[in-house]
């Protein structure tokens, strides 16, 4: 009998504990500051263009861009780890004055540095200006 009500306090211990902590994740995650850029960059490279510095997100932040001009032309946007790798996300093909358009939801269980890169459709040197928020 004794052994019974130890571990049921060792449980109902480590369940407060697990839920103190889940609750400290979700409060630090809740109070990540909202930032934003100035989008200004020239895409002239046959790959994508590197167009911010490190950006960290932490789990449940979201990478957004405001493409205000580009000359006409579409753009892609991805968020891919900082210093370069494989892409988390990107958004679609995002047309100059477009609403706020997502790149990258960090979903993930921890937070993650990356960048934002920027691909156009056509060979053609394309002056990507807006602004891109980390919220």
């Amino acid at each position: 009998m004794r052994t019974t009500v130890t571990s049921t306090r060792r449980r109902g211990g480590l369940a407060a504990l697990a839920a103190l902590l889940l609750a400290g994740t979700i409060a630090s995650a809740g109070t990540a500051q909202a930032e934003t850029h100035r989008l200004d960059c020239v895409v002239d490279t046959l790959a994508y263009k590197v167009c911010s510095g490190k950006l960290t997100l932490q789990v449940g932040q979201r990478l957004e861009v405001d493409l205000i001009s580009s000359g006409g032309h579409k753009l892609r946007f991805c968020a891919e780890p900082f210093g370069g790798g494989f892409d988390h996300g990107c958004s679609g093909w995002v047309n100059p004055g477009a609403n706020t358009q997502l790149v990258w939801h960090n979903g993930t269980s921890g937070p993650k540095d990356v960048q934002l890169i920027v691909g156009r459709q056509y060979p053609t040197t394309v002056h990507a200006r807006g602004n891109f928020h980390v919220r």
